[in-house]
């Protein structure tokens, strides 16, 4: 005759073997990851790059980068130097040339005055209108960064860009 107490060990252990191997199953392998996307085949490789001049003494100059991006848009760059700390300098793309001026045709974010730069996705212009990077920097426009929300009159960098740059 059987070990009652060996039976009921060799069940025991059985039965704990089965909630393991149970409990260890999961369907990680069944769920789909999605990669994230390679922040270098955001961009084409494609760029050009203006210069933004000092106005009137201000001592702010710099860059502006036009990127274009995979989708045919653009990441415009604006890189200074000179601006005042904890400034915010409004930046815009302006119809016409320096000498002519004329209106904002698209907005940028605002200039860091800690870092002296700014970074926008650019899709379309202020009325709507789509623009794509080869339209972009074709386009009869100049960038102007002014000294303040509350002080738009003052500009500390400006410069020619796409048709009109030298």
């Amino acid at each position: 005759m059987k070990n009652p107490m060996f039976q009921y060990f060799w069940t025991l252990l059985l039965a704990g073997l089965m909630i393991f191997s149970f409990a260890s199953c999961n369907n990680d392998d069944d769920e789909e990851v999605t990669p994230e996307p390679d922040p270098v085949e955001e961009f084409t490789g494609q760029e050009t790059a203006y210069n933004l001049a000092a106005v009137a003494e201000s001592g702010v100059s710099g860059t502006v980068t036009f990127r274009e991006k995979s989708d045919g848009s653009t990441q415009v760059v604006i890189a200074l130097t000179g601006t005042p700390e904890g400034g915010s300098h409004p930046a815009h793309i302006h119809e016409n040339d320096v000498e002519t001026t004329g209106g904002i045709a698209v907005m940028l974010t605002n200039v860091n005055g800690d870092t002296g730069e700014s970074v926008t996705e650019v899709t379309e212009k202020a009325d709507g209108t789509a623009i794509t990077y080869a339209e972009l920097i074709q386009y009869n426009g100049y960038v102007n960064v002014h000294l303040s929300d509350d002080d738009l009159e003052t500009i500390v960098a400006q410069g020619n860009i796409g048709a009109n740059a030298e």
